[in-house]
């Protein structure tokens, strides 16, 4: 089983822009290896992204961040459902992103749980 490293999750979650600066190429490394070692659509790949995006968020790279987040957050709902924890956690990390980027309709739409379009 392919695990992210608990260096990556540990820096991954530190709440300043060092941190996640430190964190991103962790995560795109792990996010590389998962998605070669695990089949398209897996749940794993999944939560990488959404780490990775909230990662970005928090560098201000909002636009790719946005594309990592939505992405994986089908693949979990496909996969996990959408009452899944993992699908729960996601979906916070969207409203924060928009929360972020002052996008409040976008983030009242994923809050009332429709897509904004």
């Amino acid at each position: 089983m392919i695990r992210l490293s608990a260096a990556a999750r540990r820096v991954a979650f530190v709440p300043s822009s060092q941190g996640s600066a430190d964190a991103e190429p962790l995560l795109r490394e792990a996010l590389a290896i998962r998605t070669k070692s695990l089949p398209r659509g897996h749940w794993r790949i999944a939560v990488c992204q959404t780490l990775l995006g909230e990662c970005l968020t928090a560098l201000g790279m909002f636009e790719e961040a946005e594309e990592l987040m939505l992405s994986s957050h089908d693949a979990l709902v496909h996969s996990k459902g959408k009452n899944d924890r993992q699908t729960k956690a996601a979906r916070k990390r969207i409203i924060a992103l928009y929360s972020k980027w002052r996008r409040p309709k976008k983030a009242d739409a994923w809050r009332e749980g429709s897509r904004a379009p």
